[in-house]
């Protein structure tokens, strides 16, 4: 069963540590230029997501054995680094963006690798099937990524990066109430990290440039809820509501509150994210209620492999 008690200690020391590391590169590492400080983000993220995991107990296995462990020890590392060298002074845009895509043209390849669904073996999908989803998969999270970034790009700040994190919270608790708590506990630490680093480092700077740590939200957002959808009960359109929900920032690009104040600004892309969110928690809810109250009860963990 859940331990709300574990859970808030993970979070807790993912966003501290990412904090704590984050601001003092970003202090140490002067002049604070946009790169440094988009390098300080994606270190605190990931060292505080890191610590956030052990909290937890979750320890990925080597080589992996499910796709928990190939995220954790592929795909997020991947997409820091990815992100790190896409931070760099002088490596040119292009490049940026041809590993970028890269990245998510396997990613979910990657998740499904060793799984009935690959094999065609799945009761419930064919090989086929599987290849198309994972091709439109790659194409929503490459365009994705690309919006996300270039509002950054557009308009900086943090909400967007706060808009990402409490997506991958509500992507956890999704995960959870679908049967899926191992997947949804790997959301939290993530979660508290970029908030906490992409926080910290603005604070210490006095600017904002965390589009490195965002993307990397992005990414984990997206492997958590394929993990979700193929290896828990999470409904596809549910996924796909999770996953465009940070795209309602772009609202704000309207004439109407375009020229807004920048608080203002943040707050409202956090309540409009916060909707479809919140509506999905609540069906999940009580869709688990529903299931509790059967005969054997809702059951966590439900994998396919």
């Amino acid at each position: 069963m859940p331990d709300p008690v574990l859970f808030l200690k993970a979070i807790v020391a993912s966003g501290a540590v990412s904090a704590i590391v984050a601001a003092t590169i970003t202090l140490l590492w002067r002049p604070a230029s946009a790169s440094r400080i988009n390098a300080a983000c994606i270190s605190g993220l990931a060292f505080g997501a890191v610590v956030g995991y052990r909290v937890l107990g979750l320890a990925p296995h080597w080589p992996p054995v499910d796709g928990l462990d190939r995220f954790l020890l592929v795909l997020f590392p991947a997409a820091v680094v990815i992100e790190l060298i896409a931070g760099v002074h002088g490596v040119p845009r292009w490049l940026a963006w041809v590993l970028r895509i890269g990245l998510a043209a396997v990613a979910g390849r990657v998740l499904l690798h060793g799984s009935s669904y690959l094999d065609g073996s799945s009761s419930d999908w064919t090989a086929g099937q599987t290849w198309i989803a994972l091709i439109v998969c790659a194409a929503v999270l490459a365009i994705v990524w690309g919006l996300v970034v270039w509002l950054w790009q557009r308009r900086g700040g943090i909400s967007i990066s706060i808009a990402v994190s409490q997506t991958c919270v509500a992507a956890g608790m999704a995960l959870m109430l679908s049967g899926y708590l191992t997947g949804g506990k790997a959301a939290l630490p993530l979660a508290a990290g970029l908030a906490g680093a992409t926080i910290a480092a603005h604070l210490a700077a006095k600017r904002s440039a965390c589009a490195g740590a965002i993307g990397i939200g992005i990414v984990s957002l997206f492997s958590i809820l394929v993990l979700g959808r193929f290896f828990g009960e999470l409904s596809t359109g549910r996924a796909v509501v999770v996953f465009l929900a940070p795209l309602l920032c772009w609202t704000t690009e309207l004439p109407i509150l375009r020229n807004r104040k920048p608080g203002l600004v943040a707050a409202i892309r956090l309540a409009l994210v916060a909707l479809p969110l919140a509506a999905v928690l609540i069906l999940a809810q009580r869709d688990f209620a529903r299931n509790s109250a059967e005969p054997g009860g809702a059951e966590y963990e439900s994998y396919e492999y």
